[in-house]
């Protein structure tokens, strides 16, 4: 697995690649708080 250089994801994007699959690490937390607010 290449490192990526894209700023802001480090471990997060290095591991799951949310950049290559059209997301940001930003939106994806962002969907994961709502998420759970949801659901509490």
């Amino acid at each position: 697995m290449a490192a990526s250089n894209t700023p802001g994801g480090g471990l997060l994007e290095r591991t799951f690649e949310i950049t290559a699959r059209g997301s940001t690490v930003r939106t994806e937390i962002i969907a994961g708080v709502v998420t759970f607010a949801t659901m509490a």
